[in-house]
């Protein structure tokens, strides 16, 4: 099975990025959104994972649960990824005042990887990943918009819980089932 780890939005934050997405939309063509509904913080994307080590993946999220406690997250600013200037993925930003989000994202990989999960190659950089391109490219319009919405403010929260997610690939986007859930503090 496809599987993640993730910090799921509250209603208010998915309505502030819904509206975020409104207003980048007639400038982003070819842009394939993330469903308003499908918005998450992804902590660690793990890929197939076969059914034997499922239990080491739960083993593993639930010892740095146990010892953190909730997180103040804030969702900040806007940006995109991509080489050269060509726009391949949008984003709305992670900001984690305390540390604490960093901190937990750095507990759940090491106890992955003492499971014999593969480290991350690159380091943790938190986002919500709003819409992806189809073909990587560069578009001044977007980029524009994107620039207009750096100060975007979508609210804070605080983040309770850890979910692990199975994800099904179809044409019309991916189907997210949750497979377990903690909660931070125990």
């Amino acid at each position: 099975m496809r599987l993640f780890v993730a910090l799921v939005l509250p209603a208010h934050v998915k309505i502030r990025l819904a509206e975020l997405v409104d207003r980048l939309r007639p400038s982003a063509r070819g842009l394939r959104w993330v469903a308003p509904d499908q918005l998450h913080l992804t902590l660690r994307f793990l890929g197939d994972v076969s059914a034997e080590r499922l239990p080491h993946v739960i083993e593993a999220a639930a010892t740095p649960c146990a010892r953190t406690l909730a997180i103040e997250v804030r969702v900040k600013g806007a940006g995109s990824f991509g080489a050269r200037g060509a726009i391949r993925v949008l984003w709305a930003g992670i900001e984690g005042p305390s540390g604490a989000l960093a901190r937990f994202q750095g507990e759940l990989e090491g106890e992955l990887v003492a499971r014999g999960f593969s480290a991350e190659d690159r380091p943790f950089s938190p986002h919500l990943t709003l819409g992806r391109m189809r073909e990587p490219r560069r578009n001044p319009l977007l980029d524009s918009a994107i620039r207009a919405e750096a100060g975007f403010d979508g609210g804070s929260f605080r983040a309770d819980r850890l979910t692990l997610f199975s994800s099904t690939l179809t044409p019309r986007g991916p189907i997210y089932e949750v497979v377990e859930e903690w909660l931070l503090g125990g």
